[in-house]
């Protein structure tokens, strides 16, 4: 199975213990929300205005 850019990022966040990521739930970052369902490590924190994730 091919990895995908999206799972390589998460593998680089989960190396340099990265354990909160916030972000603003989209169809342009689908990739992403899925490679950190997977991660054990990641915890995805979604927010109502970019704002906020700031």
């Amino acid at each position: 199975m091919k990895k995908l850019v999206s799972d390589q990022i998460v593998n680089y966040l989960e190396r340099r213990g990265v354990e909160y990521v916030f972000g603003l739930c989209g169809h342009t970052v689908i990739a992403m929300l899925d490679a950190f369902s997977r991660s054990t490590k990641l915890r995805y924190i979604s927010v109502r205005h970019e704002q906020i994730a700031a």
